[in-house]
């Protein structure tokens, strides 16, 4: 009894850890776009969730809710103005954390503005996030994002 109870845990541990393992990879599909306005810079970052995947809001939810998305750049050269902007999120009931919090499921964009100096090139950068379903959260994850500025 004790052999198949063993047996029994490693194949749903194996299975658990190659789901997450293997979808990490291609999770999150990211198209960023920069376009200079006068002086600024309008940065937007458009992604894809897989089916019956989300991840949360760029507003931090509550003292011990999930991390919030964030748009971080690698270049000090760029300074944001405002706030970060973000397609409507819907609120939903999490199961996996127990509580309702603001999401975005399938297609979503964040947006940010920013000032800099003449530059020419990319604005180089990531998405940080944290993909849950209903039964578990995967690790949060900085997918990086490459834009030409026009």
């Amino acid at each position: 009894m004790s052999k198949f109870f063993f047996f029994f845990i490693l194949i749903l541990a194996g299975s658990t850890v190659g789901h997450s393992s293997g979808f990490a990879g291609d999770s999150l599909e990211l198209i960023a776009d920069a376009k200079r306005q006068g002086e600024q810079i309008v940065l937007t970052v458009t992604g894809r969730t897989a089916p019956k995947f989300h991840l949360y809001s760029v507003h931090p939810q509550g003292e011990f809710g999930p991390k919030p998305t964030r748009l971080i750049l690698e270049q000090p050269e760029f300074q944001a103005v405002g706030t970060l902007k973000e397609s409507q999120p819907k609120l939903m009931l999490d199961q996996a954390l127990g509580d309702n919090y603001l999401i975005h499921q399938g297609e979503f964009w964040v947006a940010q503005v920013y000032k800099s100096k003449p530059f020419t090139g990319a604005i180089r950068g990531y998405l940080f996030y944290q993909l849950c379903d209903n039964l578990i959260c995967l690790t949060p994850v900085k997918q990086p994002f490459e834009a030409k500025i026009h």
